[in-house]
């Protein structure tokens, strides 16, 4: 919507002038960043007082149409983003126009304003106004301030790897973990958006940080993410009625197995290297479950309640004998 023009009227006083002479008046109203120009050329000839010439000319910033004043958007993160205002002077307010409706700010006396509180991954548009209503625009569809947060999310997510994704970023960036304990700050070259992650550990929960310079200091962080990679998991195959074999997920490395129901009589096992430990000298007929432990002593779980191997032995009996 164009903004209306405040104008001043101007009043010329044509007063008694000698003869066949020429005189040449102006006026000139400025508000804002809007000029409204008059002029006229009286002479005086053998017939009287006439209006030679006269123009009228409306300028709105450089030229008719363009406002000079601009909103820019710029240190453009997740959440936050910083407004900067050119060509005007004295107080403005801003106000969020797209996605949303926000609520006009108040009184702005710098050249400057910061956002906060925005989402990540999500395309704004910000308008600057003279008025604490924000009733009356500074500036327009070509001068307002559009800009996209940054989005940062994991992905692909797995028992020990995952990828963090980067959209609305294109120079290069910078990565480290900072939950459960500090990383390696980690370069990913620009116009690059994935990063994959190695080496976790199953179920357990991460959060990364993404940094604009290499030195992943907090004041050039620009997104985070949480995420918790998947469990490790015990399962039992190929069951009868004397034997099983469990099948481990989501570990690398050497790991341990005893039964805990029934209560008595499970041991913890030696060494298991591979993913599959096959189970002997079983009771048919009877409900098992299984835990895989990292230690040999049994006592570190590495699997739950929810991710126990639990499975029952076949029972073969016989039927009624007769003579």
């Amino acid at each position: 919507m164009k903004p209306s023009l405040p104008i001043a009227i101007g009043v010329l006083a044509l007063l008694c002038v000698g003869p066949k002479t020429a005189h040449a008046l102006a006026f000139e109203s400025s508000v804002a960043d809007q000029t409204l120009t008059l002029s006229a050329t009286v002479a005086d000839d053998d017939r009287g007082l006439a209006l030679s010439s006269m123009s009228v000319s409306l300028t709105e910033g450089a030229s008719a149409g363009t406002y000079t004043v601009a909103l820019a958007a710029s240190n453009v993160t997740e959440t936050a983003a910083k407004l900067t205002l050119t060509g005007r002077s004295g107080n403005w307010y801003h106000k969020e126009s797209s996605p949303g409706t926000g609520t006009c700010s108040s009184a702005v006396s710098a050249t400057t304003a910061d956002l906060s509180s925005l989402t990540g991954d999500t395309d704004y548009t910000w308008k600057a106004y003279s008025d604490s209503g924000c009733t009356t625009e500074l500036t327009r569809d070509s001068s307002d301030a559009e800009f996209s947060t940054v989005g940062l999310t994991a992905t692909s997510v797995a028992r020990n790897t995952a990828t963090l994704s980067l959209a609305n970023w294109t120079a290069q960036w910078w990565h480290k973990r900072t939950s459960p304990s500090n990383g390696t700050c980690t370069a990913v070259g620009a116009n690059t958006a994935a990063s994959d992650l190695s080496s976790l550990t199953a179920s357990t929960g991460y959060t990364y940080e993404v940094y604009r310079a290499s030195g992943c200091g907090s004041s050039d962080k620009i997104a985070d993410v949480s995420f918790t990679t998947l469990a490790v998991a015990l399962a039992a195959i190929d069951v009868t009625e004397t034997s099983a074999t469990l099948t481990l997920t989501g570990r690398s490395g050497d790991w341990y197995h005893k039964h805990t129901v029934p209560a008595t009589g499970g041991s913890c096992s030696s060494a298991v290297s591979e993913t599959t430990a096959d189970l002997s000298n079983l009771t048919g007929g009877t409900d098992y479950t299984w835990k895989a432990y990292s230690d040999s002593g049994c006592s570190d779980e590495l699997t739950t309640d929810t991710t126990d191997a639990e499975f029952s032995t076949v029972g073969l009996t016989a039927g009624a004998v007769t003579q």
